[in-house]
């Protein structure tokens, strides 16, 4: 029993389209970009990443965003940083004795 196609004007018949090798249609084109504009809002806001990765300077992924940017490690995430690392190493030590 085959399922029934999803009409024109959905992400699923935009996939569709690409599938086949077919340029999508207009509908299927803003249904597509309609889809990805919701997908980008809900993957960017606050909710989706963990608390601990919102933290901002101060913390080892502070340190990471500065680095990320490239820009200069101020000695607030320097500081949680080495921190980090002593508690990383003292814990590899651990399980190798």
């Amino acid at each position: 029993m085959a399922r029934e196609l999803k009409p024109c004007g959905t992400n699923a018949a935009y996939a569709r389209h690409v599938e086949a090798g077919e340029q999508p249609c207009e509908a299927c084109k803003e249904a597509h970009a309609a889809y990805n504009r919701a997908r980008y809002r809900v993957m960017s806001g606050p909710a989706y990443y963990p608390a601990a990765r919102r933290t901002g300077c101060g913390s080892p992924n502070g340190y990471q965003r500065h680095r990320r940017r490239r820009e200069d490690v101020c000695p607030e995430c320097q500081a949680a940083r080495a921190e980090y690392q002593r508690a990383w190493r003292a814990g590899r030590k651990a399980v190798a004795a």
